[in-house]
């Protein structure tokens, strides 16, 4: 078995088991392409973030990503209730697709004595947190977003090595078209070897944005 295909091997095996804490820096980029590519998702606006919650390492699904799977799918989201209930605000979203098919989801946040500009962010993130429910569920996507509980921040899984800026490049490259232009290095590749790639590839990517940019 390639290198290659054996690092395949080791990323579907840790997704298996849902806990992506072992992923090295290359499997981490490689899962989050694939999962751009897969949902039709732009992996320039940042749509998925690595997080840890409880222990584990997860990809949430981010408000950018929620706003492109509408576009995409063409969901409308329609605000059916806002209630408040024992200090808690809780509004309820309806997600149609083109077909007719619908889903709800609810958003509850606490506005236990808020008032003002307070009250009207509170009021803000319920009706947020339920559109963006609604949208995940009707796309039949489990993960979660940054709006749940409980409340967590992104963290630097693995520390970057040199070559993991070079796969970040990559990436990039891959993202306008480029790929074909990224050489092909081993994570024992030598830091001249990993210069040298980075530097190469990245006058492509200044190259192909000066065309662009008509220069």
């Amino acid at each position: 078995m390639s290198k290659e295909l054996a690092r395949t091997a080791d990323l579907e095996a840790v997704i298996a088991n849902g806990d992506l804490n072992s992923l090295t820096s290359e499997q981490r980029i490689m899962l989050y392409q694939r999962t751009c590519e897969t949902l039709g998702l732009n992996p320039l606006t940042r749509p998925l973030e690595y997080l840890k919650l409880q222990g584990r390492t997860v990809i949430y699904i981010r408000k950018e990503a929620c706003d492109q799977l509408r576009k995409i799918h063409q969901i409308t989201i329609q605000i059916i209730e806002r209630v408040i209930e024992n200090d808690v605000l809780t509004v309820v979203a309806r997600a149609t697709t083109p077909e007719g098919r619908s889903d709800e989801e609810i958003g509850s946040v606490s506005v236990a004595g808020l008032r003002g500009e307070a009250l009207a962010n509170a009021q803000m993130k319920a009706l947020t947190k339920a559109k963006r429910r609604a949208t995940l569920s009707i796309c039949g996507l489990g993960h979660l977003d940054e709006t749940e509980e409980p409340p967590v921040s992104p963290v630097n899984v693995i520390e970057k090595r040199p070559i993991d800026h070079y796969y970040e490049l990559v990436l990039r490259a891959e993202s306008v078209g480029l790929h074909a232009h990224a050489a092909q290095l081993e994570d024992d590749a030598t830091p001249e070897e990993i210069r040298a790639a980075y530097l190469g590839l990245n006058k492509v990517l200044r190259d192909a944005q000066r065309g662009e940019d008509g220069g």
